[in-house]
């Protein structure tokens, strides 16, 4: 009875050793914490090609991130990032950019953003304003 419940508790054991390591980023710069929050969203007519009227529905929200390595945001639709808080490098491909606080860029849609936040705590706070085109109206 008592070498199954060693046994259990070995199991328990690794597996969140497996897990603490994962959360860390350490070995494989897998996400440790990535929060977001939308705060305002709404819906714009917009001119388009002839008499068309286009709709798209727009967003404005925040994305925390920390970690120690690298830290991915999962890939979306279409967004315009702005850095809010400490640099951080982002990877684009094969290339880092340091991006410095204020800072903004466009994130295609369907492509994740992978950052190396700076600093003491290794966190960053990025605003995020969204563009999805919505159906017809």
């Amino acid at each position: 009875m008592m070498t199954k419940t060693r046994l259990a508790f070995a199991a328990v054991l690794l597996a969140s050793s497996a897990v603490s390591a994962q959360q860390d980023g350490t070995p494989t710069g897998a996400t440790r914490n990535v929060v977001s929050a939308v705060r305002f969203t709404a819906t714009a007519n917009l001119p388009g090609q002839g008499d068309q009227t286009r709709t798209y529905r727009l967003s404005l929200g925040d994305i925390k991130a920390s970690g120690r390595n690298r830290v991915e945001i999962p890939p979306s639709g279409f967004y315009v990032a702005t850095l809010v808080t400490n640099d951080a490098f982002s990877i684009e491909g094969d290339r880092r950019v340091l991006r410095h606080t204020g800072e903004s860029w466009a994130v295609p849609a369907g492509q994740a953003l992978v950052l190396e936040p700076q600093g003491k705590n290794h966190t960053v706070l990025l605003e995020v304003l969204r563009v999805e085109l919505g159906s017809a109206p």
